[in-house]
């Protein structure tokens, strides 16, 4: 038995009550952050002139990449965004999909800190060299949240060595139910380099 500190095992632990409500509401919180990725794969894809998705267009979720040596949080390491999503061999898109924001304001750093990984030359992309010319990072947060959270990204900027290189688009999203469900998406701040994705988000 694998133990934890002096005489402490799994087994001493009590188990946590079962709280059925939480659980359904956990499934709809992972469920709905799910919806918001693939809308936004979608989204980035789409060919609004030729009302299709863009041919030769690549996406994956999770998809590893592997930052360089001048990486400012995790130097030549491996990192898994939630989504990567490319365009052409010059253009493509990072996102983190955030569910599960707390409360407390102060801790939102963290998840700053975790997109900067992504402020990087990244490989891995779908090309020869596995690099691509530029890629912007949007973060997706629960539309309840966009405006705080895009206020932490914007006070880590005004710091100097917190500051981002590429383009950071907050966006959030939010279920509509009706007689269908409904994932819409709102871009509260940032802009990205493709104009007309960057105004349609808006």
């Amino acid at each position: 038995m694998k133990t934890f500190g002096k005489g402490n095992c799994l087994s001493s632990r009590k188990p946590t009550e079962y709280d059925h409500q939480k659980t359904l509401e956990a499934c709809d919180t992972y469920s709905d952050g799910l919806f918001a990725v693939l809308a936004l794969i979608n989204e980035v894809r789409w060919d609004d002139g030729a009302r299709k998705l863009i041919a030769g267009s690549h996406y994956e979720l999770g998809r590893r990449m592997t930052t360089s040596a001048s990486n400012k949080v995790s130097p030549s390491a491996d990192v898994t965004p939630d989504s990567v999503i490319q365009l052409d061999t010059k253009y493509g898109v990072v996102a983190e999909t955030k569910l599960g924001l707390p409360k407390d304001v102060s801790s939102w750093k963290q998840h700053v800190r975790q997109l900067r990984k992504y402020d990087d030359k990244l490989t891995g992309w779908w090309s020869p060299d596995e690099q691509i010319a530029k890629h912007d990072i949007v973060a997706l947060v629960p539309l309840n949240r966009a405006v705080k959270f895009s206020d932490v990204v914007e006070t880590v900027q005004n710091h100097q060595k917190w500051k981002f290189e590429r383009n950071v688009a907050v966006v959030g999203f939010f279920k509509q139910s009706g007689v269908k469900d409904f994932l819409n998406l709102k871009k509260e701040r940032g802009e990205l380099s493709v104009k007309a994705l960057s105004d349609r988000l808006r």
